[in-house]
C-alpha cells in the first residue's frame, strides 16, 4: 500500500466520522446506524482483505495459542 493510498484511506476515515455525526447532530438514529454498520463492514472486508486466509487477527499483547479460526466463529445474528 502507497502512501498516498493510506492517507486517502485516512481521509475517507475522518470523513465518514464527520458524516456519522452530523447524521447524530440531525437527529437520525436508525440512519446513522445504518452507516456505521455499512462503513464497519468495509471498513472489516478492507482489513481482512490484506491476510491470505481467513483467520483470527491477534490483537493482544501475549500471544495466545487458543486462537480459534474465523471460520470456525458463528455470529450472533440477534445482534445485528
Amino acid at each position: 500500500m502507497t502512501k498516498a493510498s493510506v492517507n486517502r484511506l485516512r481521509q475517507d476515515s475522518i470523513e465518514s466520522r464527520e458524516h456519522a455525526v452530523e447524521l447524530l447532530r440531525a437527529g437520525a438514529g436508525a440512519e446513522v446506524e445504518d452507516y456505521w454498520r455499512m462503513h464497519l463492514e468495509t471498513m472489516r472486508d478492507l482489513v481482512l482483505s490484506a491476510y491470505p486466509t481467513l483467520t483470527t487477527i491477534d490483537m493482544l499483547s501475549e500471544h495466545s495459542d487458543d486462537a480459534t479460526p474465523i471460520g470456525n466463529v458463528r455470529r450472533d445474528d440477534s445482534l445485528m
